[in-house]
């Protein structure tokens, strides 16, 4: 079996271990690869979003190993009353971290292809930019600037309808009798 430095640990060293140990030894070796502690990667969106997906997974199952068997079997008749809320909440969680992660790609995603248009865009106005000093020197000096005389706007008047033009209604009045 290998030991945490990737050799073998030797035969003289290691115990007696049964299956479940085993297995439980092993999962704690994949949770702890899973959990170790990464470099940060700065402005890396895609690593940030695979760390949150490394730790979104939560497992209900609880070791009940103990060195006194009253305690062993004490944990797991408390692990069999709470194994059904235990798994629902699980699922739920586990749930909402799958989302996270899928909406993690998605705005990643979003915000490469945002910093490559950007990028493109300068490149467009830099070029834009060029021209326009290119033209501005290349213009005689007696040619002024046109100036743009605003344009009047004038009121709307209402257009008749199909109807004929709106009359408004007025509600009759009452005559007053003296």
């Amino acid at each position: 079996m290998p030991n945490s430095n990737g050799g073998r640990a030797p035969a003289a060293i290691a115990p007696d271990l049964g299956p479940d140990a085993l297995v439980y030894i092993e999962k704690v070796r994949q949770t702890t690869r899973r959990l170790s502690a990464r470099e940060p990667g700065g402005e890396d969106l895609s690593g940030a979003v695979q760390a949150v997906r490394n730790v979104a997974t939560f497992d209900v199952e609880v070791p009940v190993a103990s060195r006194r068997r009253e305690f062993e079997i004490v944990k797991t008749g408390i692990k069999r009353l709470s194994v059904w809320y235990m798994r629902y909440l699980a699922q739920q969680l586990n749930a909402f971290g799958r989302s996270v992660s899928d909406l993690g790609d998605a705005l990643a995603k979003r915000t490469e292809a945002l910093a490559s248009l950007a990028d493109d865009l300068e490149v467009r106005v830099g070029a834009v930019e060029e021209r326009l000093k290119r033209l501005e020197s290349a213009r005689p000096p007696s040619v002024k600037r046109a100036t743009v005389k605003p344009a009047t706007v004038e009121p709307a008047t209402p257009r008749p309808t199909a109807l004929g033009p709106r009359t408004s209604r007025k509600a009759p009045q009452a005559k007053n009798e003296k």
